[in-house]
C-alpha cells in the first residue's frame, strides 16, 4: 500500500546522521545551537528555541504568558488535537471557532466573533499548508491579545507564501515530526517576537529539546527544503490537472502540507487497499471535548475531507497508481 505519509530522507542526510553518531558527540550541543540559528534565519526571525515537540513549545508558551486572569484560549475545531491538550495542561480554557463554509481554513469574522474579555490568546492554524491572510489584521485589532500561529503545517522562506506575510503574530510554533514538511523524526520550534516572553521561557525549560544527532538530519533537510517544496507544488499541479475532483485551494498561498478534497463517498475512498487516503484531521475537538456545540463547517470538512498522499519521495508510478485509484470512485 501507498503510505498517506512518508519521511523524504537522503544518502547525504543519512551520511551527516552518521557523522555525528562516529563523533561520539550526540547530546544537545554545537549542532543544536547551529540549528535553532540557521531554521531562525530561514524564516527571518531572531528569537527561536527548540522544543521535543510543538506541542511541547506551545505548552511553554502558554505557560509563560501573562494574561492576568483571562484563561481563554481560542482555537479552531478542526484542527489537531495535541493542540487541545496543550491549552488544558497550560491551565486554560479552550474555546472553539469554525471553519469557513467549505473550507479547511477560517476566516477573520468567525475568530472575531469569539473573543471576549477573558480571551488571553487565540491559536491560527495554517491548516494543510494554507497561509491565513488576516494574522495581522487580527493582532491590530486585538493589541492586548496574543496571536499564537500554529506553524506545523507551513514553513515559509522568509516567512512569506506568495504575497501572505507568515509570523507576524505574537508567535509561532512548528514541528519536525516525521511525516512533517521538516522530518527529523520528533521535534519542534518556538519563535516569539517579544524578547522579554523569550527570556522567560529560555530560564524555564529543562533542556534544549533536540539532540545532535537529530538536528544534523534537520540542518540537512533544512538545507534541501526549497526543493522539497518545488516537489509539492509538482505533485499538487498534476493532481490538480488529472484528478476528477480537485482541491480548491490555491497553489501559490499554500505550501501543500496536505492535498485534500472535499467528497461524498469519503468512507468509501478511505478504505481503498492499493492507497492510504485519509481523514483531513483524526477528530474534531469538540468530539473530544464532548461538547454539543454548533460548528456545522467544520463538520462538514471533517465528513467530507479526503487527504491525497503528497510528500516528496513519492515516485510517478505511485503517482499514477494515487490518481488512478482515486478517478475509479467516479468511473461511470
Amino acid at each position: 500500500m501507498i503510505s498517506h505519509s512518508k519521511s523524504f530522507i537522503t544518502t547525504n542526510h543519512i551520511n551527516k546522521v552518521v557523522d555525528c553518531l562516529n563523533s561520539g558527540l550526540t547530546a544537545a550541543g554545537n549542532l543544536n545551537t547551529l540549528f535553532s540559528k540557521k531554521f531562525g534565519r530561514f524564516i527571518e526571525r531572531d528569537h527561536v528555541m527548540l522544543f521535543s515537540s510543538g506541542t511541547s513549545a506551545l505548552y511553554h508558551l502558554l505557560k509563560n504568558l501573562e494574561c492576568h486572569g483571562r484563561s481563554e484560549v481560542l482555537l479552531p475545531n478542526y484542527i489537531c488535537s495535541n493542540v487541545y491538550d496543550a491549552i488544558v495542561l497550560s491551565g486554560n480554557r479552550p474555546v472553539l471557532y469554525d471553519n469557513a463554509p467549505g473550507e479547511w481554513i477560517t476566516e477573520l469574522n468567525l475568530v472575531k466573533g469569539k473573543v471576549t474579555p477573558e480571551t488571553c490568546a487565540i491559536v491560527l492554524n495554517h491548516t494543510f499548508g494554507q497561509a491565513l491572510p488576516f494574522v495581522k489584521q487580527l493582532k491590530e485589532e486585538f493589541p492586548n491579545v496574543f496571536i499564537i500561529e500554529d506553524c506545523c503545517h507551513l514553513i515559509a522562506p522568509q516567512s512569506r507564501v506568495n504575497n501572505v506575510e507568515i509570523s507576524v503574530g505574537d508567535a509561532s510554533f512548528f514541528s519536525f515530526n516525521s511525516t512533517k514538511l521538516l522530518a527529523g523524526g520528533e521535534g519542534g520550534a518556538l519563535q516569539i517576537n517579544d524578547s522579554t516572553i523569550f527570556r522567560s521561557i529560555e530560564s524555564t525549560r529543562i533542556d534544549l529539546g533536540l539532540s545532535d544527532m537529530t538536528c544534523a538530519l534537520l540542518i540537512e533537510q533544512l538545507k534541501d527544503y526549497p526543493s522539497f517544496l518545488n516537489r509539492r507544488k509538482e505533485i499538487a499541479e498534476k493532481y490538480s490537472n488529472e484528478l476528477v475532483l480537485n482541491s480548491h485551494q490555491l497553489l501559490d498561498q499554500s505550501t501543500y502540507f496536505r492535498y485534500t478534497t472535499m467528497v461524498q463517498n469519503q468512507e468509501e475512498i478511505l478504505v481503498d487497499r492499493e492507497v492510504a487516503f485519509r481523514k483531513g484531521v483524526d477528530q474534531l475537538i469538540h468530539l473530544k471535548m464532548n461538547l454539543d456545540t454548533h460548528l456545522p463547517n467544520s463538520v462538514h470538512a471533517y465528513e467530507q475531507t479526503v487527504s491525497l498522499p503528497i510528500y516528496p519521495a513519492l515516485t510517478e508510478k505511485e503517482l499514477k497508481t494515487i490518481i488512478e485509484r482515486f478517478n475509479s470512485y467516479y468511473d461511470n
